[in-house]
């Protein structure tokens, strides 16, 4: 499941050393830049530290507009507090723009733990108390958390030159440890397709998040997840939508709209065709690969119907699957049709709890 080439060679302290050869090697950032969009923003708040500045000395008197200058009350409410954020902002831009977001940490994978290594200091993580990582993306820049039980949690950033490769890696461990390790994965059927049935996560108002394809893998339920929550084809909403009658910013937004949901539709089509036909044992591979995917003790996995708002609202849903989990990931997804519904029955073997419905 992990890839067994190392990276670049990290001297490692001597009580790391007596794990043996590490599997793998995540070396340091050294100087790399922060993406486009993460400089943009960085620059962006170093301007607003020059605007707040710039109030400052008119509110401080320094600059006098207009012949009079500011009551005193302008430069003691308003002038400090402006010199004060344009102080913070103009020191985080540069230290950002600088290089001073990068991570100095490093880490190693060895067959019972992950370690992590900083210049002074170091931890080894059993893998059995590592979760998966749950990455985060702001303007351009991408973060990964991953709890760890008993210890503060891992993180991790684009600063690390192989941060995907390490997210993929603990993934893919973690997959193998939860099913059992390498024993029972080699027993995993590899010939035959396995079957699944597609679930949604839906957010507040009942908006689609994230569309998984839920298969049996061993004792376990494995959720994929394959799309941003559209499933259906969006070709020619946006000619059914009533603001387009109008135009103007209402047509323009309904058109901005179905260009997004198709283009998450057209990823959600790739992902689907690219786990087709796969094994219980491929799938597990998948998983790595698959951002946000992750995995449920099929025990611990019941069928629902409807919520009572969702059956008064008129959604339109067969039920809902309930999730009882420790990790980060939905604990309620959606089933939208009667077909996953019934696949969901004889993969899952449970049967809807009414006891649930007002859940």
């Amino acid at each position: 499941m992990v890839d067994p080439t190392a990276s670049d060679s990290l001297p490692l302290p001597a009580e790391i050393a007596s794990l043996g050869t590490p599997e793998r090697v995540f070396t340091p950032g050294t100087g790399k830049a922060p993406p486009l969009a993460g400089s943009v923003l960085a620059v962006s708040i170093g301007l607003g530290g020059v605007a707040f500045w710039a109030c400052a000395a008119v509110l401080m008197g320094w600059i006098v507009l207009g012949g009079n200058p500011p009551p005193r009350e302008a430069a003691l409410f308003g002038g400090l507090p402006c010199m004060l954020l344009g102080t913070a902002a103009l020191l985080w831009a540069a230290w950002d723009l600088l290089g001073g977001s990068i991570k100095n940490q490093a880490y190693a994978l060895f067959p019972q733990a992950l370690v992590e290594l900083h210049p002074r200091r170091h931890r080894v993580i059993r893998w059995e108390d590592l979760g998966i990582p749950v990455t985060t993306k702001v303007a351009g820049q991408t973060a990964y958390r991953a709890a760890v039980r008993g210890a503060a949690p891992l993180y991790f950033d684009y600063t690390l030159p192989e941060h995907e490769a390490l997210r993929r890696a603990i993934s893919a461990r973690h997959f193998l440890v939860a099913l059992g390790g390498d024993e029972r994965l080699l027993s995993l059927p590899v010939a035959v397709p396995a079957r699944h049935f597609l679930a949604q996560h839906w957010g507040p108002m009942g908006v689609p998040l994230a569309t998984y394809r839920v298969s049996r893998v061993g004792d376990f339920a494995l959720l994929l997840r394959v799309g941003d929550g559209v499933s259906d084809d969006p070709q020619g909403s946006a000619a059914k939508n009533p603001a387009l009658a109008f135009g103007g910013v209402g047509g323009a937004l309904a058109g901005l709209r179905e260009f997004v949901d198709q283009n998450k539709y057209e990823q959600f089509q790739k992902n689907m065709q690219r786990v087709e036909g796969a094994s219980e044992r491929e799938l597990l591979d998948h998983a790595a690969d698959l951002d946000g995917s992750f995995v449920v003790s099929a025990a611990k996995v019941q069928l629902a119907p409807p919520a009572s708002w969702q059956q008064l609202g008129g959604c339109s849903i067969a039920g809902r699957l309930q999730l009882d989990h420790s990790g980060e990931a939905p604990r309620v997804l959606e089933l939208l049709r009667t077909a996953d519904l019934a696949t969901a029955k004889e993969l899952l073997g449970t049967a809807p709890s009414p006891a649930a419905a007002t859940i």
